[in-house]
């Protein structure tokens, strides 16, 4: 591995640095909300399949 190479990777890895607190509660509570949203729409379409 080239030195630039080594560099780069490193200051990809980084480049964010840690993330707030507030804003891993934001990302898991939207991850939440989505996958709630995702099965909500799993059950009503199973149901749908079933009495159709």
């Amino acid at each position: 591995m080239s030195v630039p190479d080594h560099a780069h990777l490193h200051h990809d890895g980084h480049r964010h640095g840690t993330p707030a607190p507030r804003t891993v509660l934001a990302d898991a509570a939207a991850l939440r909300l989505a996958a709630a949203a995702a099965a909500s729409a799993l059950l009503w379409l199973t149901i749908g399949w079933a009495l159709a």
